[in-house]
């Protein structure tokens, strides 16, 4: 059942909908931004579950769902009728678009002038609202300008830019933002009963990032894909020209088999597997810095940090975290996504040797 509880270091944006909902001063619409991952899809249907409860429950100040009566019901069964969710409706098997469009919007805005069904509010969630076009903002705004009152709209996306600023001046924002390490990894002992190295492993690879964290403690698969990665860079120094570019098609492929042919595809982005090559590197910059070992996020390959960060000098390190920043722009900027990772490995690999 959904609950304010089990969302994961987002105190600020959950605290402020708990107090709207509590003292009943709720806007007509929200906005939650932030990256894929943090929770902003739990909050706003949370929030809706609260909102369409005929008998919630107030612990400590803080609204619940009560899980019995017939909203909750159906709102575990994703069947609410007055809990709507707005994604781009294909027109036809040609229709490629994925984007939210004003057809799209215009049906949510005839569906908005309907009664609830049951209870006291209509909520929408539109989980890729910043897909929007431009079109189909400004037809949102209709709405926004005057909404019924019982209308509760909630907009998600991963950055503000994406939106008009007159779509913006009629939402109430709320950022989610990335959970500290040590919450991340006292929540996945509780949750998974994850022993503390582990726990602090999955924290740590995660960055911050709840939905990350789930998906690794979940899956053995994308959880052998750090340390995939972190086995290339260890032979890196003796790798040929064939081994680095097989390596950079593999990561830009998106799909990597960890335990070989014959094996399941784990799907990865490219950005998330550089951010995993960044930790390493990191963890022999921390040991090298600190001759301490109780940071680190590789811990199963200390004895190897320890000898890397004794060959390595600062300088290397310096030239290597400057070769992913020139990487992470050039991947931006577009271009051969493979030809940049394999410049990227040339360098480190200079580096190594």
């Amino acid at each position: 059942m959904y609950s304010f509880s089990d969302i994961i270091g987002q105190k600020e944006a959950a605290g402020h909908l708990q107090n709207a909902i509590v003292t009943g001063k709720l806007s007509h619409a929200y906005i939650l931004c932030g990256e894929k991952g943090t929770g902003k899809e739990q909050l706003a249907y949370t929030a809706a579950a609260v909102l369409e409860c005929s008998s919630p429950v107030i612990r400590d100040g803080v609204p619940h769902p009560c899980g019995k009566c017939h909203s909750c019901i159906q709102m575990e069964s994703e069947s609410h009728p007055d809990v709507i969710r707005i994604v781009h409706r294909k027109k036809n098997e040609a229709d490629k678009q994925t984007a939210l469009g004003i057809d799209d919007i215009r049906e949510m805005r005839a569906d908005v002038m309907i009664r609830p069904y049951s209870g006291d509010y209509k909520v929408y969630i539109l989980p890729d609202a910043g897909s929007m076009t431009q079109q189909a903002q400004n037809a949102l705004l209709k709405t926004l300008e005057e909404p019924p009152s019982y209308a509760v709209i909630f907009l998600l996306a991963e950055k503000v830019t994406s939106f008009l600023t007159t779509v913006l001046s009629r939402c109430v924002l709320l950022r989610m933002h990335s959970v500290p390490a040590a919450d991340l990894k006292a929540w996945l002992g509780r949750k998974y009963g994850m022993d503390e190295q582990a726990a602090g492993y999955i924290a740590g690879l995660s960055h911050g990032n709840p939905g990350m964290a789930v998906r690794m403690a979940e899956s053995d698969e994308l959880l052998r894909l750090p340390a995939y990665a972190a086995g290339f860079l260890k032979d890196l120094a003796s790798a040929n020209s064939y081994e680095i570019v097989g390596f950079a098609d593999r990561i830009v492929s998106g799909r990597i088999r960890t335990g070989g042919e014959g094996s399941a595809e784990v799907d990865c982005s490219t950005d998330r597997m550089l951010e995993w090559m960044q930790d390493w590197f990191r963890d022999i910059l921390v040991y090298k810095s600190t001759r301490g070992t109780g940071d680190l996020i590789f811990y199963e390959d200390v004895q190897y940090i320890i000898s890397a960060a004794g060959r390595l000098s600062f300088e290397d390190l310096a030239r290597i975290r400057k070769a992913f920043g020139l990487a992470e722009q050039r991947l931006r900027a577009g271009g051969n996504d493979s030809q940049i990772l394999e410049m990227l490995l040339l360098t480190i690999r200079d580096c190594l040797q």
